[in-house]
């Protein structure tokens, strides 16, 4: 008697091993985009926190354009310019005494692409699948 596996034993094996991976990966790619969603939400977060207290630092007047104003940390991957992180590039538009809306743009990596905002308000937007719910 022999003992071992044959070889159409171990195929079958690596064919359900196939599959099961195969069906695996496009739900691990959702999780992983989010998780880099995720970290868009946060850095908004921080910027909305930065400008509410420059707000208030400047008397309830305007809002900043510029990142290096605010007193809070982002990721910085450039030389010069608003900060960016590994996938997400962040921008200000509109600021002034009416308001303001930062942008995070996703960086075009592996097909994903889309982008999140959030105003004065406090009001999330934008088309990316990671966005909050509103």
């Amino acid at each position: 008697m022999k003992k071992g596996f044959t070889l159409i034993e171990l195929l079958i094996v690596v064919i359900i091993v196939g599959i099961l991976a195969t069906a695996a990966l496009p739900r691990y790619n959702k999780v992983i985009e989010r998780a880099r969603s995720a970290e868009a939400l946060v850095l908004l977060a921080g910027v909305r926190t930065g400008q509410l207290l420059y707000y208030q630092d400047k008397g309830g007047t305007t809002f900043t354009d510029d990142f290096d104003d605010m007193i809070v940390e982002l990721p910085d991957n450039t030389v010069g310019g608003d900060p960016d992180s590994k996938y997400w590039e962040f921008t200000l538009s509109n600021a002034g005494v009416n308001g303001y809306t930062a942008i995070a743009q996703r960086k075009t990596i592996a097909g994903a692409a889309g982008q999140i905002t959030i105003d004065y308000n406090g009001t999330w937007g934008g088309d990316h699948p990671g966005k909050p719910s509103l």
